[in-house]
């Protein structure tokens, strides 16, 4: 139960990154996701203000 719960997540992730029809390079991958947690934690801070 756990491990599929897990595989959910990872496919989510997945799915998130690898949007249909393209795939992006690791690269690519990682800047999409520094810039995804960047904005994120500018959100946080601008609710926090």
């Amino acid at each position: 139960m756990y491990k599929n719960d897990l595989i959910d997540l990872l496919s989510a992730l997945l799915h998130f990154f690898h949007r249909p029809g393209r795939i992006r390079t690791a690269e690519e991958q990682e800047r999409r996701a520094a810039e995804h947690l960047k904005s994120m934690i500018l959100h946080a801070r601008m609710r926090s203000f």
